[in-house]
């Protein structure tokens, strides 16, 4: 119950919140929307897709930051990282880098990718505690040099524009190699271990909302299709946990 409190008090403050955003951003479909206020006009359904858009990439970004939290608790507690493929965060982290870098240079809004860069540093602090519970401080320390270079290099627009377009197109089939990895791991040990369900079902919705927003905001072929491989990719994630144990200490005090 107070999850669904939460919930409903989420969407109202997102919707105020969109409501003036989308106010000064595109002050003509608002007047055609809430010009007879308290009456809405559907029939603007241009304005209202837009609308609604807006409203739906609010929420992305206020989850966003929290969205791999579960998924990072359960490593801290259990000082393990059984079940989470290290190759498929690698992996994530050039995704969500070379989108964040992507729409920057293309100048697409914020709002309609923002939740890339939650998703980039949540990702690196994943990959933070598995390299520190192995011991492996070296290999953390020329991760972060390297990918702090890259990203320098990338904002200083030092990188030539064919590279940035190459390396989105290439985040798509690589979304999947990196579910593929996660897949092989917890088929491998037989357990989804200290994989989140919470955290793949938000990247689920997160997903299904960014198909939507992209068709109706900035319909970029490269990053509808990073989008759509995500939703394919994460449902094939989630029915994982339908299919493996939890963990395989407690499916032997379960028997």
């Amino acid at each position: 119950m107070a999850a669904l409190k939460l919930y409903l008090l989420m969407l109202a403050v997102t919707l105020v919140l969109d409501v003036v955003d989308f106010h000064f951003k595109k002050k003509e479909c608002a007047d055609e929307l809430f010009g007879a206020f308290p009456f809405i006009n559907f029939g603007a359904t241009t304005c209202l897709k837009l609308f609604v858009s807006n409203w739906l990439s609010i929420q992305i970004m206020v989850v966003a930051p929290l969205s791999r939290a579960p998924q990072i608790v359960n490593i801290f507690k259990a000082k393990s990282a059984e079940g989470v493929s290290l190759a498929a965060q690698y992996l994530e982290i050039f995704i969500y880098s070379s989108t964040a870098v992507y729409n920057i240079h293309h100048g697409h809004a914020f709002s309609t990718w923002g939740e890339s860069t939650f998703q980039l540093f949540q990702v690196l602090l994943i990959v933070s505690l598995m390299l520190a519970y192995s011991s492996r401080y070296l290999t953390l320390s020329t991760i972060f040099i390297a990918f702090g270079f890259i990203m320098y290099s990338a904002t200083a627009e030092l990188i030539p524009e064919e590279i940035i377009n190459a390396a989105q197109h290439i985040a798509s089939p690589a979304r999947t190699v990196s579910k593929i990895f996660m897949i092989y791991e917890v088929y491998k040990q037989k357990t989804t271990g200290q994989l989140s369900f919470t955290s793949n079902f938000a990247n689920v919705l997160g997903c299904v909302v960014r198909v939507f927003t992209t068709l109706a905001e900035v319909a970029d072929p490269a990053v509808l299709f990073f989008h759509i491989v995500g939703l394919v990719s994460n449902i094939a994630v989630i029915s994982l946990f339908f299919i493996y144990p939890k963990s395989l200490e407690v499916e032997k005090k379960t028997n």
